[in-house]
């Protein structure tokens, strides 16, 4: 009688310890909204819930180098346009200076305008991002672009798994277009507005206008590509918004509870732990009444 007794009441302690492992489980899930609170839960939707979340954490990086990328991209457009524009005055006053009919102090004139708009072309060189950055100094943005070292490689954005994207060019890319065998412009600009200056009209040799014109459309083809660029993150934007709403739809799926469902779950095992604990109660006033009486 007695090893029954005490086997009765290990069973008993075994019921009322998985009963209210139930009743725990019901009550945690009704106090965090979430079916999955641990992986024992539920170890199929616990790692799909964990692949998920990791992947929105990867989404989130992404589109922080997209803003930076589009921030950078859209710097470079505005400094760009300005450059066309000053591209476009210093070709004119190449022409007016080429023509062959001006004075010397006439042709003076349009170097020291020629000379103040190789120094705005400078000052867009050295256009610095918000973080104080060279824009056109490719990854080593703390290098003047004018100076020595600044030719490194643009710098690129990893802009979704397996995506990366250029951001603005180096100053090599933008002043020389023909590479190694054909000017700098800024350099040249320069020079020629020196020798303007000194009311030398040769230095205005016969292909002056048309390096002039390859690197106005070098930087309108630079432009063009920048666009492009940008709407690439514009469509990438789209896309990686609609993939979260969906990605975080799941998860929500997975982990998150009824309410009403959680709440009756709750209700109904804190019902059948109160019943457990009568019953086991019971029990065990009935094993000592028969202990004291066998």
């Amino acid at each position: 009688m007695r090893v029954s007794t005490a086997g009765m009441f290990q069973r008993n302690i075994e019921l009322l310890q998985s009963q209210q492992s139930r009743d725990n489980a019901a009550l945690e899930r009704l106090a965090t909204n979430q079916r999955i609170n641990r992986p024992s839960d539920d170890p199929q939707g616990a790692a799909r819930v964990i692949e998920l979340t990791q992947a929105q954490v990867r989404s989130e990086q992404y589109a922080s180098s997209r803003t930076a990328a589009t921030s950078a991209l859209m710097l470079q457009e505005s400094a760009l346009a300005d450059l066309t524009d000053t591209l476009h005055s210093a070709r004119s006053l190449l022409v007016q200076a080429g023509s062959g009919t001006l004075d010397s102090a006439t042709v003076a004139g349009l170097g020291e305008q020629l000379s103040v708009l190789v120094d705005r072309i400078e000052d867009t060189l050295r256009t610095r991002d918000a973080d104080g950055n060279y824009l056109f100094s490719g990854q080593q943005g703390t290098a003047d672009p004018l100076g020595d070292g600044a030719n490194a490689e643009p710098r690129s954005y990893r802009i979704d798994d397996g995506l990366t994207i250029d951001g603005p060019v180096n100053r090599d890319q933008l002043m020389s277009p023909a590479g190694e065998d054909g000017p700098d412009l800024v350099e040249w600009l320069r020079e020629v507005a020196d020798g303007l200056l000194a009311g030398d009209v040769d230095v205005i040799s016969d292909t002056a206008l048309a390096d002039l014109d390859a690197g106005l459309d070098n930087v309108l083809g630079i432009r063009a590509l920048g666009g492009s660029r940008l709407n690439q993150l514009e469509r990438l934007d789209e896309l990686s918004s609609d993939r979260d709403v969906s990605r975080q739809d799941e998860i929500s799926g997975l982990r998150d509870v009824d309410y009403a469902q959680a709440l009756s779950e709750a209700a109904m095992t804190s019902l059948a732990l109160e019943v457990a604990m009568r019953s086991i109660a019971q029990s065990q006033q009935l094993s000592m009444f028969d202990l004291l009486n066998g």
